[in-house]
């Protein structure tokens, strides 16, 4: 409700919408701002393979558009409750088994409202319907059995300690974070 699209973003993802008919959705990434301002700035862009699906969702899903006639044909969001904060992962994967691709913009064109503390949010039954989520993708796409593997990160990153978890998470995210 208090997440903020800014102005041209509308605009830029039509343009590809229109412009590049081989594309079903199109993103961007996002900046992630709380009382304190900005905090963290994703980074994607350009056209995501099947093997994106392996690391996580290959769209931010607030600022993506999707073409009606793609949605409807795959059926939208499944309503599985094991799908449950893993529906958009999901929405994805039937887009690009049904043959289509997407597009993502490399300007971070959408501010999304979070809290540095999101990762709490986080329930551990989340963390199997993220694992589900993606073994069901990785067959579905033809992702090699060698990758499978990482269908457990979310699950595994559940059982760290909290402190190390959140000492790994800056590590990794230190290129995309503000100071």
């Amino acid at each position: 409700g208090d997440d903020i699209s800014l102005p041209e973003r509308f605009e830029k993802e039509i343009n590809i919408l229109n412009s590049h008919p081989e594309y079903a959705v199109v993103s961007c990434p996002m900046k992630y701002f709380d009382e304190n301002g900005v905090f963290r700035i994703g980074v994607a862009g350009g056209e995501p393979g099947i093997k994106s699906f392996i690391f996580g969702a290959p769209f931010c899903h607030a600022p993506a558009m999707i073409k009606t006639s793609v949605i409807k044909e795959v059926g939208g969001y499944s309503e599985d409750k094991k799908l449950i904060r893993i529906e958009d992962y999901d929405l994805w994967m039937k887009i690009y088994a049904a043959g289509y691709i997407g597009y993502n913009l490399s300007d971070p064109l959408y501010m999304m409202r979070d809290d540095r503390n999101a990762v709490k949010r986080r329930t551990f039954q989340a963390r199997l319907n993220s694992t589900r989520a993606r073994v069901h993708a990785y067959r579905v796409l033809g992702i090699s059995r060698k990758y499978y593997l990482f269908a457990l990160m979310p699950v595994l990153i559940g059982l760290l300690p909290k402190g190390l978890y959140k000492f790994l998470r800056e590590l990794v995210n230190s290129k995309y974070m503000i100071r």
